[in-house]
């Protein structure tokens, strides 16, 4: 369903599991035929759990055996950018793994940052002490300062900046 997203952001997913290669292969049929969404991302087998351990994701208060669930997002030079962390029992949100992508993306095109809860095209926060004439040649808009430490810029037409 996501698939073409991550692929548009030059993004490449991986899965780690502690399930067999026949189990993810189960998994993946039954996800299929029950949504309709195929499982396009490769999946790495991690049986004995020593992965798991050094990264992090056994928490014996939450789970005896099962590792809880993490997402990590690298960027090309392998550099762990953000780190999502979920009780066993709490899905992940590929939407939110998209949307932090973007911004860390914007981040290292611009130089730009996100406020919370940002979403493509919204208002971006820009360094205060960026000239104004290289803000509109990276943003093709001009900027406002709302307070001494806050100046945005439009991230499109559509979203204009508080007064």
């Amino acid at each position: 369903m996501h698939w073409p997203d991550f692929e548009g952001l030059g993004a490449k997913v991986l899965g780690f599991t502690s399930s067999s290669v026949d189990e993810q292969l189960e998994w993946h049929g039954d996800i299929q035929r029950l949504y309709g969404v195929p499982v396009c991302f490769p999946t790495a087998n991690d049986l004995g759990g020593a992965m798991a351990k050094f990264l992090g994701m056994r928490h014996e208060k939450e789970h005896k055996s099962w590792p809880i669930r993490k997402s990590f997002v690298l960027d090309p030079e392998m550099k762990i950018r953000a780190i999502f962390e979920y009780p066993i029992y709490i899905g992940r949100s590929t939407a939110e793994t998209l949307r932090v992508i973007k911004a860390l993306q914007l981040v290292n095109q611009t130089g730009a940052a996100t406020p919370a809860d940002w979403t493509e095209f919204d208002p971006i926060i820009i360094d205060i002490g960026e000239r104004e004439l290289e803000v509109v040649r990276k943003f093709g808009a001009v900027s406002r300062q709302l307070l001494p430490y806050l100046r945005l810029v439009r991230g499109d037409k559509r979203h204009e900046i508080p007064s």
